[in-house]
Protein backbone atom coordinates (compact mmCIF):
# COMPACT_ATOMS: atom_id res chain seq x y z
CA UNK A 1 0.00 0.00 0.00
CA UNK A 2 1.47 3.12 -1.01
CA UNK A 3 2.19 5.66 1.92
CA UNK A 4 1.04 9.66 1.58
CA UNK A 5 3.64 11.35 3.63
CA UNK A 6 2.72 15.08 4.73
CA UNK A 7 4.97 16.65 7.61
CA UNK A 8 2.38 14.62 9.95
CA UNK A 9 2.57 11.71 7.66
CA UNK A 10 -1.15 11.99 7.30
CA UNK A 11 -3.63 9.74 4.39
CA UNK A 12 -6.76 11.06 2.93
CA UNK A 13 -9.80 8.43 3.31
CA UNK A 14 -12.01 9.16 0.22
CA UNK A 15 -14.90 9.51 2.56
CA UNK A 16 -12.97 12.73 3.38
CA UNK A 17 -13.08 14.82 0.59
CA UNK A 18 -15.20 17.45 1.53
CA UNK A 19 -16.62 17.44 4.95
CA UNK A 20 -16.94 15.12 7.95
CA UNK A 21 -19.87 12.62 7.88
CA UNK A 22 -23.01 14.05 9.36
CA UNK A 23 -22.91 11.18 11.63
CA UNK A 24 -20.10 12.10 13.20
CA UNK A 25 -20.11 15.80 13.09
CA UNK A 26 -20.38 17.23 16.96
CA UNK A 27 -23.64 18.14 18.02
CA UNK A 28 -23.38 21.86 19.88
CA UNK A 29 -26.35 24.10 21.30
CA UNK A 30 -26.19 27.32 19.16
CA UNK A 31 -24.58 29.01 22.17
CA UNK A 32 -21.79 26.38 21.41
CA UNK A 33 -21.57 27.52 17.84
CA UNK A 34 -21.46 30.76 18.80
CA UNK A 35 -19.10 30.16 21.39
CA UNK A 36 -16.86 28.88 18.96
CA UNK A 37 -17.27 31.68 16.41
CA UNK A 38 -15.04 33.68 18.57
CA UNK A 39 -12.32 31.78 17.62
CA UNK A 40 -10.17 34.28 16.70
CA UNK A 41 -9.94 36.15 19.80
CA UNK A 42 -9.31 32.74 21.76
CA UNK A 43 -6.18 32.03 19.66
CA UNK A 44 -4.90 35.50 20.36
CA UNK A 45 -5.87 35.53 23.95
CA UNK A 46 -4.69 31.67 24.21
CA UNK A 47 -1.67 32.61 22.29
CA UNK A 48 -0.40 35.19 24.71
CA UNK A 49 -0.92 32.94 27.78
CA UNK A 50 1.27 30.66 26.01
CA UNK A 51 3.83 32.97 25.45
CA UNK A 52 3.52 33.97 28.97
CA UNK A 53 3.76 30.23 29.64
CA UNK A 54 7.02 29.89 27.73
CA UNK A 55 8.94 32.87 29.30
CA UNK A 56 7.87 31.94 32.15
CA UNK A 57 9.01 28.52 31.73
CA UNK A 58 12.77 29.78 30.30
CA UNK A 59 13.26 31.91 33.71
CA UNK A 60 12.25 29.23 35.63
CA UNK A 61 14.57 26.64 33.76
CA UNK A 62 17.68 29.56 34.13
CA UNK A 63 16.85 29.94 37.97
CA UNK A 64 16.61 25.73 37.89
CA UNK A 65 20.33 25.92 36.24
CA UNK A 66 21.85 28.39 38.79
CA UNK A 67 20.37 27.85 41.73
CA UNK A 68 21.62 25.00 44.13
CA UNK A 69 19.81 21.60 44.85
CA UNK A 70 19.70 23.17 48.56
CA UNK A 71 17.39 25.83 49.03
CA UNK A 72 18.94 29.26 50.06
CA UNK A 73 22.82 28.65 48.79
CA UNK A 74 23.97 30.50 46.35
CA UNK A 75 23.96 30.21 42.43
CA UNK A 76 26.54 27.55 41.93
CA UNK A 77 27.28 28.72 38.08
CA UNK A 78 26.87 32.42 37.27
CA UNK A 79 23.92 33.49 35.21
CA UNK A 80 25.63 34.31 31.93
CA UNK A 81 27.17 30.42 31.89
CA UNK A 82 23.49 29.67 32.42
CA UNK A 83 22.32 31.33 29.75
CA UNK A 84 24.92 29.63 27.72
CA UNK A 85 23.81 25.95 28.81
CA UNK A 86 20.31 27.27 27.56
CA UNK A 87 21.29 28.64 24.24
CA UNK A 88 23.04 24.80 23.53
CA UNK A 89 19.75 23.14 24.37
CA UNK A 90 17.75 25.26 21.55
CA UNK A 91 19.62 23.53 19.11
CA UNK A 92 18.78 19.83 20.11
CA UNK A 93 15.69 19.78 18.23
CA UNK A 94 11.95 18.68 20.15
CA UNK A 95 12.69 17.52 24.39
CA UNK A 96 10.81 14.35 23.34
CA UNK A 97 11.65 12.54 20.44
CA UNK A 98 12.36 8.97 18.99
CA UNK A 99 15.89 7.86 19.61
CA UNK A 100 18.42 5.02 18.33
CA UNK A 101 17.76 2.25 20.69
CA UNK A 102 18.87 -1.01 18.84
CA UNK A 103 15.71 -2.90 19.31
CA UNK A 104 12.62 -0.80 18.44
CA UNK A 105 14.23 1.65 16.53
CA UNK A 106 18.14 -0.34 15.38
CA UNK A 107 19.29 2.58 13.56
CA UNK A 108 18.52 6.11 11.92
CA UNK A 109 15.44 5.99 9.33
CA UNK A 110 17.00 8.01 7.08
CA UNK A 111 20.31 6.07 6.83
CA UNK A 112 18.08 2.88 6.73
CA UNK A 113 15.81 4.65 3.83
CA UNK A 114 18.95 5.30 2.41
CA UNK A 115 20.43 1.73 2.20
CA UNK A 116 17.06 0.88 0.64
CA UNK A 117 14.90 -0.60 3.65
CA UNK A 118 11.86 1.45 2.12
CA UNK A 119 12.59 0.73 -1.55
CA UNK A 120 9.38 -1.10 -1.82
CA UNK A 121 6.82 2.20 -0.67
CA UNK A 122 6.06 4.88 -3.10
CA UNK A 123 6.57 8.64 -1.03
CA UNK A 124 4.47 11.34 -0.85
CA UNK A 125 6.68 14.07 0.80
CA UNK A 126 6.53 17.84 1.60
CA UNK A 127 6.13 20.76 4.18
CA UNK A 128 4.80 24.05 4.61
CA UNK A 129 6.97 26.97 3.72
CA UNK A 130 6.45 28.96 6.74
CA UNK A 131 6.71 25.68 9.01
CA UNK A 132 8.29 27.92 12.05
CA UNK A 133 6.22 30.59 12.45
CA UNK A 134 3.19 28.32 13.95
CA UNK A 135 5.24 28.51 16.99
CA UNK A 136 5.60 32.16 17.21
CA UNK A 137 3.73 32.22 20.31
CA UNK A 138 6.18 29.35 22.11
CA UNK A 139 9.19 32.12 20.73
CA UNK A 140 8.00 35.90 21.22
CA UNK A 141 11.76 37.64 21.31
CA UNK A 142 12.17 35.56 18.06
CA UNK A 143 9.70 37.55 16.36
CA UNK A 144 11.39 40.91 17.70
CA UNK A 145 14.91 39.90 16.34
CA UNK A 146 16.92 43.05 15.20
CA UNK A 147 20.35 41.87 13.22
CA UNK A 148 22.28 41.38 15.92
CA UNK A 149 19.80 38.94 17.75
CA UNK A 150 19.63 37.18 14.05
CA UNK A 151 23.28 36.70 14.33
CA UNK A 152 23.37 35.52 18.18
CA UNK A 153 21.04 32.73 17.61
CA UNK A 154 22.29 31.61 14.18
CA UNK A 155 25.72 31.57 15.71
CA UNK A 156 24.39 29.77 18.22
CA UNK A 157 23.43 26.83 15.61
CA UNK A 158 25.92 27.55 13.32
CA UNK A 159 28.86 28.64 14.81
CA UNK A 160 31.25 30.55 12.09
CA UNK A 161 28.76 29.05 9.10
CA UNK A 162 26.21 31.48 10.26
CA UNK A 163 26.85 34.68 8.73
CA UNK A 164 27.51 32.57 5.19
CA UNK A 165 23.81 31.19 5.88
CA UNK A 166 22.26 34.40 6.78
CA UNK A 167 23.72 35.83 3.30
CA UNK A 168 22.02 32.71 1.02
CA UNK A 169 18.83 33.73 2.83
CA UNK A 170 18.82 37.28 2.58
CA UNK A 171 19.76 37.10 -0.89
CA UNK A 172 17.38 34.25 -1.84
CA UNK A 173 14.64 36.23 -0.44
CA UNK A 174 15.58 39.32 -2.06
CA UNK A 175 15.79 37.91 -5.46
CA UNK A 176 12.13 37.10 -5.06
CA UNK A 177 10.86 39.97 -3.43
CA UNK A 178 10.24 38.62 0.21
CA UNK A 179 11.08 40.06 3.57
CA UNK A 180 14.46 40.22 4.60
CA UNK A 181 13.61 41.50 7.82
CA UNK A 182 15.87 39.74 11.12
CA UNK A 183 12.94 37.78 12.24
CA UNK A 184 11.57 36.62 8.66
CA UNK A 185 14.95 35.33 7.73
CA UNK A 186 15.21 33.45 11.40
CA UNK A 187 11.18 31.76 10.73
CA UNK A 188 13.15 30.45 6.72
CA UNK A 189 16.14 29.49 8.51
CA UNK A 190 14.52 27.19 11.34
CA UNK A 191 11.85 26.16 8.84
CA UNK A 192 13.89 25.01 6.62
CA UNK A 193 16.54 23.61 9.13
CA UNK A 194 14.20 21.42 11.14
CA UNK A 195 11.92 20.44 8.49
CA UNK A 196 12.06 21.26 4.67
CA UNK A 197 15.94 19.90 4.66
CA UNK A 198 15.31 16.82 6.08
CA UNK A 199 12.18 16.34 4.25
CA UNK A 200 13.78 16.67 0.44
CA UNK A 201 16.37 14.54 2.22
CA UNK A 202 14.42 11.93 2.32
CA UNK A 203 12.84 12.24 -0.95
CA UNK A 204 16.81 12.35 -2.25
CA UNK A 205 17.36 9.21 -0.63
CA UNK A 206 13.99 7.42 -1.19
CA UNK A 207 14.51 8.22 -5.09
CA UNK A 208 17.42 6.15 -5.17
CA UNK A 209 15.39 3.15 -4.84
CA UNK A 210 11.97 4.29 -5.75
CA UNK A 211 10.82 5.63 -8.62
CA UNK A 212 7.40 6.77 -6.83
CA UNK A 213 8.85 9.53 -4.88
CA UNK A 214 7.10 12.69 -4.93
CA UNK A 215 7.60 16.36 -2.97
CA UNK A 216 5.80 19.00 -2.75
CA UNK A 217 5.49 22.83 -0.89
CA UNK A 218 2.45 24.19 0.39
CA UNK A 219 2.51 27.78 0.37
CA UNK A 220 -0.72 29.09 0.96
CA UNK A 221 -0.58 31.76 3.78
CA UNK A 222 -3.00 31.62 6.86
CA UNK A 223 -5.26 34.94 6.70
CA UNK A 224 -5.19 34.54 10.67
CA UNK A 225 -3.40 37.62 12.77
CA UNK A 226 -2.80 39.40 9.46
CA UNK A 227 -1.48 36.59 8.23
CA UNK A 228 2.03 36.95 10.00
CA UNK A 229 1.90 32.80 10.68
CA UNK A 230 2.20 32.58 6.69
CA UNK A 231 1.93 29.12 5.53
CA UNK A 232 3.01 27.73 9.35
CA UNK A 233 3.20 24.38 10.39
CA UNK A 234 -0.15 22.31 10.70
CA UNK A 235 -1.98 24.36 7.74
CA UNK A 236 -2.37 21.73 5.14
CA UNK A 237 -4.20 19.48 6.93
CA UNK A 238 -7.74 21.09 6.80
CA UNK A 239 -7.30 21.05 3.32
CA UNK A 240 -6.49 17.29 3.30
CA UNK A 241 -9.25 16.31 5.43
CA UNK A 242 -12.01 18.71 3.92
CA UNK A 243 -12.50 20.89 7.46
CA UNK A 244 -12.31 23.92 6.11
CA UNK A 245 -15.62 24.40 7.09
CA UNK A 246 -15.29 23.60 10.59
CA UNK A 247 -15.69 27.15 12.84
CA UNK A 248 -12.59 26.26 15.09
CA UNK A 249 -10.38 25.95 11.69
CA UNK A 250 -11.92 28.57 9.35
CA UNK A 251 -10.25 31.82 10.57
CA UNK A 252 -6.89 30.09 10.72
CA UNK A 253 -6.82 28.43 7.11
CA UNK A 254 -9.32 30.58 5.36
CA UNK A 255 -12.29 30.10 3.42
CA UNK A 256 -13.79 31.36 -0.44
CA UNK A 257 -14.30 29.31 -3.51
CA UNK A 258 -10.21 29.40 -3.54
CA UNK A 259 -9.50 27.95 -0.75
CA UNK A 260 -12.34 25.24 -1.30
CA UNK A 261 -10.56 24.67 -4.89
CA UNK A 262 -7.26 24.25 -3.32
CA UNK A 263 -8.89 21.70 -1.02
CA UNK A 264 -10.60 20.24 -3.25
CA UNK A 265 -6.79 19.67 -5.46
CA UNK A 266 -4.91 18.47 -2.39
CA UNK A 267 -7.58 15.85 -1.79
CA UNK A 268 -7.63 14.08 -5.30
CA UNK A 269 -4.13 13.98 -5.06
CA UNK A 270 -3.84 12.27 -1.82
CA UNK A 271 -6.44 9.80 -2.93
CA UNK A 272 -4.98 9.48 -6.18
CA UNK A 273 -1.90 8.30 -4.55
CA UNK A 274 -3.25 6.51 -2.14
CA UNK A 275 -4.61 4.61 -4.65
CA UNK A 276 -2.53 4.49 -7.44
CA UNK A 277 1.30 5.36 -6.18
CA UNK A 278 0.96 8.62 -8.15
CA UNK A 279 -0.72 11.84 -7.04
CA UNK A 280 -1.31 13.44 -10.20
CA UNK A 281 -4.93 14.12 -11.61
CA UNK A 282 -6.82 16.27 -14.18
CA UNK A 283 -7.42 18.97 -11.77
CA UNK A 284 -3.77 19.70 -11.09
CA UNK A 285 -2.04 17.96 -13.81
CA UNK A 286 0.90 15.99 -14.18
CA UNK A 287 2.88 15.16 -11.24
CA UNK A 288 6.31 14.46 -11.85
CA UNK A 289 8.66 12.15 -9.66
CA UNK A 290 11.33 14.04 -7.50
CA UNK A 291 15.06 13.33 -8.40
CA UNK A 292 18.19 15.14 -7.25
CA UNK A 293 18.56 16.30 -11.38
CA UNK A 294 15.20 18.73 -11.54
CA UNK A 295 14.07 18.21 -7.71
CA UNK A 296 10.54 18.35 -9.26
CA UNK A 297 7.99 19.66 -6.83
CA UNK A 298 4.73 20.66 -6.79
CA UNK A 299 3.48 24.20 -5.26
CA UNK A 300 0.09 23.66 -3.69
CA UNK A 301 -1.42 27.15 -3.30
CA UNK A 302 -4.07 29.32 -5.23
CA UNK A 303 -2.54 28.20 -8.43
CA UNK A 304 -0.86 24.86 -8.38
CA UNK A 305 2.24 24.08 -10.16
CA UNK A 306 5.21 22.48 -10.78
CA UNK A 307 8.44 23.89 -9.89
CA UNK A 308 11.92 22.69 -10.58
CA UNK A 309 14.44 22.81 -7.57
CA UNK A 310 12.35 26.13 -5.69
CA UNK A 311 14.15 27.64 -2.97
CA UNK A 312 17.23 25.73 -4.11
CA UNK A 313 19.52 28.49 -2.51
CA UNK A 314 18.37 27.40 0.70
CA UNK A 315 17.95 23.93 0.52
CA UNK A 316 21.82 23.07 -1.33
CA UNK A 317 23.17 25.82 1.69
CA UNK A 318 22.02 22.71 4.37
CA UNK A 319 23.54 20.19 2.21
CA UNK A 320 26.51 22.28 2.61
CA UNK A 321 26.11 23.38 6.21
CA UNK A 322 25.86 19.57 7.14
Amino acid sequence: MPRALSAEARGCPPAWRTEWPRSLAPRRSAAAQDDLGRFGARVAAGGAELARQAAATRAEERRRVVRRPDAGAEPEIAPAAADEALAALRGRGLPFQPVVDGDVLPRLPLEAIGDGASARVPVLVGTNADESKLFLFLDPEGGALDAAGLEARAGELLGARAGHVIAVYRDARRARGESVAPAELWSAIESDRTMRHPAMHLAERQRAHQPRTYAYLFTWPSPFMGGALGACHALELPFVFGTLGHPMLRPFAGKGPAAEALATRVQDAWIAFARAGDPSHPGIGAWPAYDAATRATMILDRECRVEAAPREPERAVWDAVG
